[in-house]
């Protein structure tokens, strides 16, 4: 269930504009359960000598920004919400 709300989540963040293709979806609970993270962090763009490289072209990402989602596992309710880069 919430995995599935953080993806309505993302997708009114990205506006649609940003396809799930160019993300690494990670998922984590804490060790009680209580809590779940969701994480959509964007694939680099560019790689020079293996090592990710970026620079965004009038405020934009070619793939994105990534955003992270905390909920409450007892009532599926949005704690925290982290904006990356």
């Amino acid at each position: 269930m919430a995995m599935s709300i953080a993806y309505d989540e993302f997708m009114i963040f990205s506006k649609g504009e940003w396809s799930l293709d160019n993300y690494q979806i990670c998922i984590s609970y804490t060790d009680d359960m209580d809590y779940m993270s969701i994480a959509f962090l964007p694939d680099p763009a560019y790689e020079i000598n293996g090592i990710p490289f970026e620079v965004a072209s009038r405020g934009m990402y070619k793939n994105g920004r990534g955003v992270e989602y905390i909920y409450s596992l007892m009532d599926f309710s949005l704690v925290k919400k982290i904006l990356m880069r």
